[in-house]
């Protein structure tokens, strides 16, 4: 019975926030009926509720907007084709609209937009390739704590691209820190750096323990 009355309150509380979100036009109500459909994997119902939150925000003209999570499971939408552009160049298209949500959530500090982001200045896919861009993403994530972010950034470092020279000094710094947090791909990275005495001294020692970590992980 009380199983039942939760499920009841549970119901009313939907109506509730959908009428609100329809008579009302609540951004509120709609991204919480967005999470709610993305909860019960509705995810074309997800996006209807959130782009309709955003439709309102912009016409409140009260310089709100949509949360970063939210923003970043739009740019996913984009990235998967779940929302599609309709012109004849629709797969680059999809992904620069893909890139502009991933910025936007990233510009409010949402870790897992940045990675994404600068994963696609990295590879010039959804955005024009550019060092600057992927190690500035890639670096905001790594000084939020993301070992992702300091291993993506020891990579691209340690590359370089077209119009950055490459850095395996300051590579081998970031995948140092990343191992001493317990990231067993940094610690391989890292391994080869003192294996090929790139960027460290060479050590086979260390590159030994290294690798042993990594392996024990």
């Amino acid at each position: 019975i009380r199983k039942k009355g939760i499920i009841h309150n549970h119901q009313q509380y939907i109506k509730s926030l959908e009428n609100n979100a329809l008579r009302n036009n609540d951004y509120n109500s709609q991204i919480i009926l967005g999470f709610h459909s993305k909860l019960m994997a509705d995810t074309g119902s997800a996006i209807h509720w959130w782009l309709m939150a955003e439709k309102n925000m912009l016409n409140s003209k009260r310089n709100i907007l949509l949360p970063a999570v939210v923003q970043f499971n739009l740019g996913e939408a984009w990235e998967s084709g779940h929302l599609r552009s309709g012109s004849k160049n629709s797969s680059s298209n999809n992904l620069m609209e893909a890139a502009k949500w991933f910025d936007r959530s990233a510009s409010q500090e949402y870790v897992p937009a940045m990675l994404k982001i600068g994963k696609m200045y990295e590879t010039g896919i959804g955005a024009r390739k550019s060092h600057s861009a992927a190690s500035g993403w890639y670096g905001k994530a790594a000084e939020s704590g993301s070992l992702v972010g300091m291993r993506k950034l020891g990579i691209v470092m340690y590359d370089g691209m077209k119009e950055a020279i490459p850095n395996p000094t300051t590579a081998a710094r970031w995948w140092k820190e990343a191992s001493d947090k317990g990231d067993p791909e940094s610690m391989v990275l890292l391994g080869k750096s003192f294996t090929n005495g790139v960027g460290v001294i060479h050590d086979d020692r260390e590159a030994f323990n290294l690798f042993q970590q990594a392996a024990d992980m």
